[in-house]
């Protein structure tokens, strides 16, 4: 799964270079991934989801536009939805 989070980033997002990969446990539904990357020179940590068997694209996309409505609307305590190349929340 490791190898799988990395090559997907560094080919369909620019977040930089893959340094570490980690599940995160406690979800209920969905996989959860801390990935560490680096850029010239910054660190960041980003949280990844691998979403259960079955979730749908629309339940997907619902789920990014509600971050993004939260984040927006003053919410500071959750992770943002980072954009792939192509300019889309997910890369499928």
């Amino acid at each position: 799964m490791d190898k799988q989070i990395s090559e997907i980033i560094e080919e369909h997002y620019d977040l930089g270079a893959v340094n570490d990969v980690h599940e995160i446990f406690g979800g209920f539904n969905n996989r959860s991934f801390g990935v560490c990357t680096h850029q010239d020179s910054d660190s960041k940590t980003y949280f990844v989801r691998r979403y259960k068997s079955g979730a749908t694209l629309e339940e997907i996309l619902f789920e990014h536009a509600l971050i993004d409505h939260a984040i927006r609307n003053g919410l500071s305590i959750c992770a943002g939805v980072a954009l792939s190349r192509n300019g889309q929340t997910l890369q499928n």
